[in-house]
């Protein structure tokens, strides 16, 4: 039976809205990654089919640093529409006016825009390393609803994205940006998971940051709530003794009385540790009260000779001696 050229038409583009989503996010998003459940190809059908038809999208330049560029690019007719499953051995067939990759790697459009036609893979692009590297480039862009739309998108799996490897650096940007109230919701999102996320090599820093930007009596409660009881977990481990040395560095002394404690009581043990020697030599550096100065001295001359013999030990008394000079 012969099919007449208007029928092949109506039924491409009938396939179009069933299939559209595939044409124009790249292989590595497609094929490596899972797409989050927040996600429905059909909500970005009709806005960015209106891109392609008003020939908006033009084809992005080649890029070093780029895994998410195809190798090839397929010309269609005006009257087809071919749409090829990809695969990670054969190169990818995409037209090259609708595709992500313009977007991002040219920076031509908001944060707003990008969470407005990308929101539903935003955790997904973040996790790669070219995507999370072009989320950062549009860190001045950002707005503080934008930073809610963020959380509205990555809420249910912050920790998941602070623990991950690329994705924790836009994080890091994403929370100096943030306001009072911004920063309270991620202390209530993580108050169950501060621990794991301290001693993890990526969360460290994403909790580093966000101590950096304390304001408030409030964020200090929540700093004591979720680290008091826990210090010698956090001390003696390789990323988590980098949060109370951060909380040290950012908390008044009078605000921390069971931090000052906690490393006056065990200050040889910590000293003679890899990991916890950080505490210590912050704890030197950031406290001007004589009293609990008075308390350090002490309690380093009573064990002088076992400190200054020790691989660790002994650069806490050389910093000792830097900080507060011949005592």
């Amino acid at each position: 039976m012969c099919i007449s050229p208007n029928h092949r038409m109506k039924q491409s583009n009938k396939s179009l809205s069933s299939t559209f989503i595939n044409s124009f996010l790249p292989n590595s998003l497609l094929h490596d990654l899972s797409f989050d459940s927040s996600f429905s190809p059909d909500d970005l059908n009709t806005s960015t089919s209106t891109q392609y038809s008003k020939g908006k999208f033009h084809p992005p330049k080649p890029h070093q640093y780029s895994d998410l560029l195809v190798s090839h690019y397929y010309k269609p007719s005006q009257d087809s529409f071919i749409v090829t499953q990809p695969t990670k051995k054969t190169s990818e067939v995409v037209f090259p006016k609708m595709n992500i990759e313009h977007d991002v790697l040219n920076y031509n459009i908001s944060f707003t825009a990008f969470l407005n036609s990308y929101g539903g893979i935003l955790s997904t692009i973040m996790k790669k390393n070219i995507g999370s590297r072009y989320l950062q480039k549009m860190i001045d862009t950002i707005s503080s609803n934008d930073i809610n739309l963020f959380f509205y998108f990555t809420s249910k799996n912050i920790k998941e994205l602070m623990c991950n490897q690329y994705a924790n650096y836009f994080i890091q940007k994403i929370i100096s940006k943030c306001n009072y109230s911004q920063r309270i919701f991620l202390y209530s999102k993580l108050k169950y998971d501060f621990i794991s996320i301290a001693k993890n090599i990526c969360g460290t820093h994403c909790l580093q940051a966000l101590i950096e930007n304390i304001s408030s009596q409030q964020e200090e409660n929540f700093i004591f709530h979720m680290t008091h009881g826990h210090l010698n977990e956090f001390a003696f481990d390789a990323n988590g003794s980098h949060v109370i040395k951060k909380i040290i560095e950012k908390i008044a002394e009078r605000k921390r009385e069971y931090i000052n404690q906690f490393v006056l009581t065990n200050i040889i043990k910590l000293s003679k540790n890899a990991n916890s020697i950080c505490i210590v030599k912050q704890f030197i550096t950031c406290n001007k009260d004589e009293r609990i100065k008075a308390q350090i001295i002490l309690s380093l001359a009573n064990n002088i000779f076992d400190i200054t013999q020790d691989l660790y030990g002994n650069y806490v008394v050389q910093h000792l001696i830097e900080a507060f000079g011949y005592y």
